[in-house]
């Protein structure tokens, strides 16, 4: 539960292998992952990414050939639309 939110879990979760976030590999990996997010989308609070992940989703049904980094970016538009 996140936020007061359910949130179901990837059907092969108990296979997944555990991250070691000691390693100063994963660290560099995990920052460097941070950094294209930001770059990419600016800061989102935890609100913003929620309707951003359910606009995708419903984009994704209305428009099933088009990319998921496409229907991001139109998300990230929309929400960037509504802040002004």
């Amino acid at each position: 539960m996140v936020d007061g939110k359910k949130y179901t879990l990837p059907p092969d979760f108990d296979r997944l292998e555990e991250i070691n976030y000691k390693d100063p590999s994963v660290k560099k990996w995990l920052e460097e992952e941070r950094a294209e997010s930001i770059r990419k989308y600016g800061k989102v609070t935890t609100e913003e990414a929620d309707y951003m992940l359910s606009r995708r989703q419903a984009l994704q049904k209305k428009f099933p050939n088009r990319s998921v980094e496409d229907l991001n970016r139109v998300a990230l538009e929309e929400l960037r639309a509504t802040k002004k």
